[in-house]
């Protein structure tokens, strides 16, 4: 339900046999890539690192021209992601002048914090009032019109921003409006089950097209499983 109006969208899970690569060949051979078009898990454990293969996702599609919008924290954005993102595309500050990429900042709470400082404030959307992510999301979507999106959304940085049932509905509601913009949306959100709890993620596993699980095993090695995938 918006201003506009209710928008209605398919629940079912079906065969999607579109997929967005990201260019680690085990990776893409084990999923196919990630869903195009649709909504993907990435589920890890909060010790195995799920930025290599997002961040990966992120620099195909600046390579292939597409838009890249990211909701975490800042301090991430310049600091993980900037250190993936650098040797393959460039640097977050020149990919944002540039219009490749957005952040939806929900953790700043002012244009002038030390976060953004060295952000072009055109490539950022500030989540200024606890619950408003959705008019952040839907002035960005809003301002990309026709573009093909990546986007990949954290959320362990919206966690503290409502109860699980809000971020159902915020899940829902970003999967329904995603599917409502011309261009074409691939959107991928990352949780880490222990913060989830097993109720939320099972919700959050049980409403995308694709899931992905990552964790790291008591040899110290990381390790993935696709428990979900239309790629089979």
């Amino acid at each position: 339900h918006g201003a506009d109006g209710v928008s209605v969208a398919a629940r079912e899970w079906a065969t999607h046999d579109r997929t967005v690569p990201t260019g680690i060949e085990s990776f893409d051979e084990l999923t196919g890539g990630f869903v195009a078009g649709g909504t993907s898990v990435f589920e890890h454990d909060g010790v195995a690192d799920h930025w290599p293969f997002t961040a990966a996702l992120c620099a195909r599609a600046v390579e292939r021209g597409d838009t890249v919008v990211l909701v975490t924290a800042p301090g991430t954005l310049r600091g993980r992601v900037n250190d993936l993102l650098v040797d393959q595309v460039g640097h977050v500050r020149q990919l944002m002048t540039d219009g490749d990429l957005y952040l939806i900042d929900p953790v700043s709470q002012s244009p002038e914090s030390p976060a953004l400082a060295t952000l072009p404030e055109s490539a950022v959307v500030l989540e200024t009032e606890t619950g408003s992510i959705q008019s952040a999301i839907r002035a960005l979507v809003g301002e990309l019109g026709a573009e093909d999106v990546v986007a990949v959304l954290e959320h362990a940085a919206i966690e503290h921003l409502g109860s699980a049932t809000q971020a159902r509905r915020l899940f829902y509601w970003a999967t329904g409006a995603l599917r409502n913009v011309q261009g074409d949306l691939s959107l991928v959100l990352t949780a880490d089950r222990s913060l989830a709890g097993e109720r939320l993620g099972a919700f959050f596993t049980g409403a995308a097209k694709q899931v992905v699980r990552t964790w790291r095993g008591s040899d110290e090695l990381q390790y993935l499983s696709v428990p979900k995938s239309p790629a089979g």
